[in-house]
């Protein structure tokens, strides 16, 4: 009976607590199948299974949110056709899993299956709109509204909203009054981020109860805000919660959503504190409060561009313009360029010009036409030339860093190329222009773009950028980053027959004056250049590992133990100075752990191998060799 009730649950739309123990049976079942019929072949007790086919048990464990189960039983299935193929890709995707549901794509793309749905499925838009617009032209009156819906829900998340409205010109009809519930969630959506008010209204009173992370309530509460009902916007705010935490206990499937929305929530009640609060300090706490939280937020367009919306609502863009331009430049590198310059285009019908909007449409249009991207360059010099290095300190650093990466892409005149980012290093001198100046004298080496006596005095330039980042920096991260490219130009150049005098010294220096406990973060990579056949890069990485002794022997002494070089010994005689007992406790471990843990087979192949190096160098006597076999 319970079978039976499992197989018309879909037509019944069963709620999912009614369905998860149902699944359960069925899984019980299927494992006493199994061993019944090991135990007993001639048996048969799978026909009960049979009863229920296992598409349709797919379909009601995807609902329930069993992705793995679900994925299965639709691998037991027949996958011959659109609706298969359409249901396997999206388990995978909901597994994180996009490359099994990427391969199933191309698969299917050969088979000429063009279903709009999977792509969908798999975040690519693009794609799927153009195919549900090539459905729209031959779908009959029964397959309108899916072909809509689609439609719809794809210009929604390219977030191609100008397109939208025009479809929402001929849909949101009395001719097509039939689909106004089906798209209502998309063109809320819409109208909220467009600031259609009047439609919003409209729309949001037809999104139907199962929509639980865009309800109807949650769209009035906004609506309050924009017109200054603050009291009615608190009360709807506490009753879209109430929903919410009912929708959550019922579902878990759009927790995510929910939690987004629970969010917004949140902020709309700091909203109503900050329009009816006096007390300047108050608003300025709220505002960075969330600056950080938006600092924090995982990088979803759809999700940040809410946001943004939802504080618009009390914080004018132009007095946010610097976290809308870069929403616009996130979005672009997460593949949503057409959002990101609906964005700009709308802010400069908004906000007045300035040269922070204008090199973010720059940087935009240099990814997107190449051919444009002299006069771009041309542009942004004269930008960067009238603009008053005091006015905006941080903009015109931006202006000038990109403009010297766009000359040096162009391969500009190097003069010409590192004139921009001098001035803003001689202006600012913060973190962020040290490091692009010591990258870029670094590229123009490793380039080849200069003769080679002239590409020590842009090495030399590069090395005093990065002496000046490990003055500048707080942050480990970004002193590690910058310790690590010191030692890759030690590596390189120390010990060189051209090097001059000068880089050495200066890289020496450079690499002594960071502190021994960032470098005992990379004693790995100190570490194994200690027995490097260059002279001075040997002695130099013998001095790091005895300041970082000096600080903390315990945190070098066992890498310095493995290590059997000249360098290694140096090290660990200066630390037996001070700390004898700790080196010969440590040796001790260390021989017990070697004894333990290599074979005799090892220690022999490990001897002939030095014995043949031996003699290949022609200083073998027999001292050394009665030492190797002992």
């Amino acid at each position: 009976r319970s079978l039976d009730f499992l197989q018309d649950a879909q037509q019944r739309d069963v709620p999912e607590d009614v369905l998860r123990p149902l699944l359960e049976l069925s899984d019980y079942l299927e494992r006493f199948s199994m061993v019944e019929e090991r135990l007993d072949p001639s048996t048969n007790p799978s026909r009960l299974l049979r009863m229920v086919n296992p598409s349709h048990q797919a379909h009601l464990a995807e609902k329930c949110g069993l992705h793995t189960k679900a994925l299965r039983l639709v691998e037991c299935c027949d996958v011959s056709e659109a609706v298969s193929y359409r249901q396997l890709v999206r388990v995978n995707v909901h597994l994180g899993l996009p490359e099994a549901a990427e391969g199933i794509m191309r698969m299917v793309q050969k088979s000429d299956i063009n279903d709009a749905e999977m792509y969908a499925d798999l975040g690519l838009w693009t794609e799927a709109l153009v195919r549900y617009e090539a459905q729209l032209k031959t779908c009959t009156e029964d397959t309108l509204p899916a072909v809509v819906v689609g439609m719809m829900t794809a210009l929604d998340k390219k977030g191609d909203w100008q397109k939208m409205l025009q479809c929402v010109d001929k849909y949101w009809t009395d001719e097509y009054a039939h689909l106004k519930e089906c798209i209502s969630p998309m063109v809320t959506h819409g109208a909220w981020l467009m600031s259609k008010w009047d439609l919003l209204e409209e729309a949001s009173s037809k999104i139907p109860d199962t929509v639980l992370s865009t309800s109807t309530t949650f769209y009035k509460a906004v609506l309050a805000i924009q017109r200054g009902n603050l009291p009615e916007a608190a009360g709807l705010v506490d009753q879209c919660r109430r929903e919410i935490d009912a929708g959550m206990a019922a579902s878990s499937y759009h927790a995510y959503s929910l939690h987004v929305t629970l969010q917004h929530l949140t902020e709309m009640e700091e909203m109503i504190e900050y329009k009816t609060t006096l007390c300047v300090k108050r608003r300025a706490k709220l505002r960075q409060l969330w600056g950080e939280r938006q600092e924090t937020m995982q990088l979803s367009t759809r999700h940040i561009q809410d946001t943004l919306t939802l504080r618009s609502l009390v914080i004018p863009k132009q007095d946010d313009l610097d976290q809308w331009v870069r929403f616009a430049l996130t979005g672009h590198k997460l593949g949503q360029t057409d959002t990101a310059i609906q964005v700009l285009d709308s802010l400069r019908a908004e906000v007045e010009p300035n040269e922070k909007l204008k090199l973010a449409t720059y940087e935009i249009q240099w990814d997107t036409d190449h051919q444009k991207r002299m006069a771009l360059y041309k542009s942004l010099r004269e930008i960067v030339d009238n603009m008053n290095p005091a006015s905006s300190e941080q903009t015109y650093e931006e202006c000038c860093l990109t403009l010297s990466t766009w000359g040096l892409h162009l391969e500009r005149p190097l003069k010409e190329v590192l004139d921009p980012i001098t001035r803003t290093t001689q202006a600012h001198g913060s973190y962020t222009s040290w490091n692009q100046w010591a990258l870029l004298n670094l590229r123009i080496v490793f380039r080849g773009m200069v003769k080679e006596y002239e590409q020590f005095k842009y090495l030399e330039e590069s090395i005093k950028g990065l002496k000046k980042c490990i003055e500048l920096s707080t942050e480990d991260e970004l002193l590690m980053q910058d310790a690590m490219r010191l030692l890759h130009l030690a590596n390189e150049y120390l010990d060189i027959a051209n090097t001059p005098m000068s880089v050495n010294t200066l890289l020496k220096e450079t690499c002594m004056a960071i502190k021994p406990v960032l470098w005992s973060q990379l004693i790995p990579q100190v570490v194994t250049k200690l027995g490097s056949p260059k002279e001075e890069l040997r002695e130099l990485t013998v001095e790091l590992c005895k300041s970082i002794a000096r600080a903390d022997p315990q945190v070098v002494l066992f890498h310095l133990l493995v290590e059997d070089c000249v360098g290694a010994k140096k090290v660990l005689h200066h630390i037996m100075k001070d700390n004898k007992s700790l080196v010969e406790e440590a040796m001790a471990v260390a021989t017990e752990l070697i004894r333990v843990t290599i074979s005799w087979e090892e220690k022999w192949i490990g001897a002939l191998a030095k014995m043949h190096a031996l003699f290949s160098s022609n200083n073998a006597t027999a001292e050394k060799v009665q030492g190797l076999l002992h």
